[in-house]
């Protein structure tokens, strides 16, 4: 299995929630700790439904 890059500078984001405009952009809108807080700014910047995710740190995994 591949590795799968969503963005440029994934690192600088480990441990935080991120939002996007769509699954097919790379650039971040909001980052920070709280998903609430990171949609609240993606929100506020005009974007109805920004995809927001957490970037797990470097070497944990997560299963959905």
């Amino acid at each position: 299995m591949g590795t799968c890059v969503f963005f440029k500078d994934e690192e600088k984001y480990q441990g935080n929630y991120v939002a996007k405009t769509s699954f097919g952009t790379e650039e971040v809108i909001a980052s920070g700790e709280s998903l609430e807080s990171v949609y609240r700014e993606a929100s506020a910047k005009g974007v109805d439904n920004p995809v927001v995710f957490f970037i797990a740190p470097d070497g944990v995994s997560h299963v959905y």
